[in-house]
């Protein structure tokens, strides 16, 4: 069986991701009705469709989680704009 995607996500340093799932009328509010997912990196979020589920929604997340990675990586090494060291 493969894993669920998690409601969150900590990576070293303590840069926490919080993951929402969101219904089909507040996602195409807070992201448009053609986006899948959406990472935010001003507030450490990914935002999912509910209605994709299963093997979708797992590679949304993944997807995100690359973008997060990357703003990460910048944020560790002291890189990034959004920085709060």
């Amino acid at each position: 069986m493969l894993p669920k995607v998690p409601r969150s996500v900590t990576l070293p340093g303590g840069y926490h991701i919080t993951v929402t799932r969101l219904n089909r009328n507040k996602a195409n509010d807070e992201m448009g009705s053609e986006v899948y997912a959406q990472w935010d990196v001003d507030d450490h979020s990914i935002l999912l469709r509910s209605e994709r589920a299963g093997q979708n929604q797992r590679e949304d997340f993944v997807h995100e989680m690359e973008h997060a990675f990357i703003d990460w990586k910048d944020w560790f090494l002291g890189k990034s704009e959004h920085y709060e060291g």
